[in-house]
């Protein structure tokens, strides 16, 4: 009893009692059994967002590979492009759904016509852009091609950031990540188009004869749809006319989205309508497909988007969990290194297995690539179907690799330039610090994903004020801050009151 007049007496005779600790208070300590499920269900997080990002990748990479000219699995193109556009639109039909709802039961205001017609725009040359790039270019290239060259979309948020005067102000080391970056992705695309030139130079015509028009198709459409992230990498510019754009956009983004949505889905629809007939195609052909080719391209289509929300979901509930870097970035950028070794996993399966049923003592690529038609293995019919469309995608750049090996590793350095020019772009992720429970609408800035692009979409949204002001540091942030509580608690006792306080300075 006397210890606790003392304590009290203590207490009494200090300015500011909070510099001691009250006797009321205990001490707190997190267990070590909620520490280790803490991090095991962080862990289950991680693993999940990469693989359904794995899952969304590969299922769209097959959609492409069964979409190509040289298919055997789907010879009905149309079929195929018509489930590949759709599932470019899946992401935009979830968008407008809950724009949709949250119109009818909230209050939303117009964007002006500035507004409207500026996003329109951008996002009419974002979905222009990603159905040429995803149906038009990339079923003409291999499969580790196509799962590459997405990472080049980092271009224009790269450039954004180099010409940001925000970054001035900031040390030099900070400068150089998206300097390297714009100048690996342009490296990536010089090496692209000099490794298909060296292919063609070798064997001739080899495959379309127009692949230089998708070549440029191609790099043409990376640029576009680097376009979509504007407005996050942006934000730190000041301009009049963007400090005049960015209140109203914020004000009437639900509006936006519902209209931008519906832009992006139409534009979609034109150009894999019209990509068809220019091809020399005809719609009127899907009403001959098989009903086994049917399932096999719905379960791809499902896989894909399915995979790709759930991807994005668990992605969201990693950063709320504070799991920003473990849960989040770490799976997010190795989601392509993933899908690549998998399928070069495959083809090393394949050729093993096909090289043991041969019972030739010197059988080699060029041998498995040449017999690859005739070729489907003993394993179920529509799995080997699906590798051997991805195999001869591979055995295009296999060729080089046996007559001029030069060829193929210019190939294989434009794929290593694309990440580490999206890795670099990004390091202002690793960089985030974000607080537990956060805002979705704290977190990214655009309310949708890419189903094409679902790892560079997810990391490119993430905001990027968040990082240069938690790195810039003022004195007046480092000045002691005094808090004055005003309450009412005449009638608690002293004890109680010690107690409240107290918990409200925790």
């Amino acid at each position: 009893m006397k210890d606790t007049r003392k304590k009290r007496e203590e207490l009494r005779k200090t300015w500011d009692p909070f510099l001691i600790m009250p006797f009321t208070d205990q001490e707190e300590k997190t267990g070590k059994l909620f520490v280790f499920l803490y991090y095991v269900i962080i862990f289950i997080i991680g693993m999940l967002v990469l693989a359904f990002g794995f899952f969304s990748k590969s299922s769209l990479m097959m959609l492409i590979s069964v979409s190509s000219p040289d298919a055997t699995t789907i010879s009905n193109r149309p079929f195929s492009l018509l489930f590949l556009g759709c599932s470019l639109i899946v992401p935009n039909v979830l968008v407008f759904l809950k724009m949709l709802w949250k119109i009818t039961f909230t209050d939303s205001s117009l964007p002006s016509k500035e507004v409207l017609f500026l996003v329109c725009g951008i996002e009419l040359l974002v979905a222009f852009g990603t159905t040429v790039l995803t149906v038009v270019a990339m079923p003409h290239f291999d499969i580790i091609t196509n799962i590459t060259i997405l990472n080049s979309v980092c271009i224009l948020p790269a450039v954004i950031q180099v010409i940001n005067p925000t970054m001035e102000k900031m040390t030099k080391w900070l400068m150089l990540p998206p300097l390297l970056s714009i100048f690996l992705v342009l490296v990536g695309f010089v090496l692209f188009f000099v490794g298909y030139q060296m292919q063609r130079t070798t064997y001739g015509v080899v495959g379309n004869k127009d692949i230089y028009l998708y070549i440029g198709l191609a790099i043409g459409s990376t640029l576009l749809v680097s376009l979509n992230w504007w407005e996050n990498f942006t934000s730190m510019i000041k301009s009049k006319r963007l400090a005049r754009i960015r209140p109203d956009l914020e004000g009437s983004r639900n509006m936006t989205y519902l209209i931008s949505s519906v832009v992006r889905i139409v534009v979609t629809g034109i150009v894999v309508g019209g990509y068809v007939p220019l091809s020399g195609q005809s719609w009127s052909s899907i009403r001959n497909v098989s009903s086994d080719k049917i399932k096999i391209v719905l379960s791809l289509f499902a896989i894909q988007a399915i995979s790709s929300a759930l991807c994005h979901w668990f992605g969201v509930i990693a950063c709320k969990m504070h799991a920003f870097r473990r849960g989040f970035a770490l799976p997010m950028i190795f989601t392509t290194p993933a899908v690549f070794v998998a399928f070069l996993f495959m083809l090393g399966m394949r050729y093993n297995t096909v090289k043991g049923a041969s019972g030739v003592g010197n059988f080699s690529l060029s041998m498995y690539c040449g017999g690859l038609h005739s070729t489907l293995g003993n394993g179920v019919l529509v799995a080997e179907m699906l590798f051997r469309d991805v195999s001869y995608g591979l055995c295009s750049n296999i060729r080089v690799g046996d007559q001029n090996g030069f060829g193929m590793a210019l190939l294989g350095v434009s794929a290593i330039s694309w990440w580490i020019g999206l890795t670099l772009s990004t390091l202002y992720v690793w960089l985030t610090n974000m607080t537990r429970l956060e805002r979705t609408t704290e977190l990214f800035v655009r309310r949708l994903y890419e189903a094409a692009f679902i790892d560079q979409s997810m990391l490119l949204n993430t905001r990027f004020h968040i990082w240069l002001s938690d790195i810039k540091t003022t004195e007046a942030s480092l000045d002691h801050v005094t808090v004055y509580l005003c309450s009412t608690m005449w009638h608690e006792t002293y004890d109680e009151m010690m107690t409240f306080i107290s918990s409200l300075f925790r």
